[in-house]
């Protein structure tokens, strides 16, 4: 049997109460109302990049866009403010307007507990905690300043019984492949993924284009940052990708 690094889940705290009532998905014209009416202000929430109504009931996602299912590697503090993702996030006002269920993946941990406090009313996404690359092993996280965290290969003598490194300002954080993730996520997701969204500070061509075919049940769509991969990178995955259909 196969074993990888457990990704640890949050931990308990007493959520605050969901919305009073239902919020609305979709309105009138069969777009996502923004900027969200509720939560942070509009002058924090970043346009988004990406629209699923364009897919939506095109035979990939349902054309009312509730009950979809996620999983999102990078989730980074998952709200869609600056604050949270300069660039945007491309799930959480789907997740949290349009009751989507997912798995949310974030390996440092300071960060991980802004997910969870962000997430704590929606239960139906689970956070957990580690990195997604290659293989399944333990790595240090290189904490630089906002989004410049690196991943790096450590040995057993840096990595003492509690779990935390020996270097400085860096934390020991479990790291999984997609086979080890899908394995993981089966009590909230089971039966399948509709989005795979990756934003791995450089990771992607590990995750996407390594040897080992997609986990089962394959994603739908796979969105995920290629602009700073190398060509020779971004043709492995291309090719990939096609070859698995």
């Amino acid at each position: 049997m196969t074993r990888w690094p457990t990704l640890t889940g949050c931990s308990k705290q007493e959520a605050p109460p969901p919305p009073a009532h239902p919020l609305p998905c979709l309105n009138a014209s069969g777009r996502l109302s923004l900027p969200l009416l509720w939560g942070d202000p509009p002058a924090r929430q970043v346009p988004l990049f990406i629209n699923w109504e364009d897919l939506a009931g095109k035979g990939y996602l349902p054309a009312d866009l509730r009950g979809v299912s996620f999983v999102q590697i990078g989730a980074n503090c998952g709200k869609n403010t600056y604050g949270c993702a300069v660039g945007g996030d491309p799930v959480w006002s789907y997740a949290t307007m349009c009751g989507w269920r997912g798995v949310a993946v974030e390996p440092v941990s300071y960060v991980f507990s802004k997910l969870c406090q962000n997430y704590a009313r929606w239960p139906h996404v689970v956070p957990l905690r580690g990195a997604v690359a290659d293989a399944s092993t333990w790595m240090v996280m290189k904490l630089g300043h906002g989004e410049s965290n690196k991943l790096m290969h450590i040995s057993h003598s840096l990595r003492p019984a509690s779990g935390r490194s020996k270097l400085q300002n860096n934390e020991t954080v479990p790291v999984v492949d997609l086979a080890g993730l899908w394995a993981q996520m089966q009590p909230w997701l089971s039966g399948k993924v509709d989005i795979l969204v990756i934003d791995a500070e450089g990771a992607e061509g590990k995750i996407l284009g390594g040897g080992a075919p997609l986990p089962r049940p394959r994603p739908s769509l796979i969105l995920f940052e290629h602009v700073h991969l190398p060509r020779v990178q971004q043709e492995t995955i291309d090719a990939k990708l096609l070859r698995e259909g």
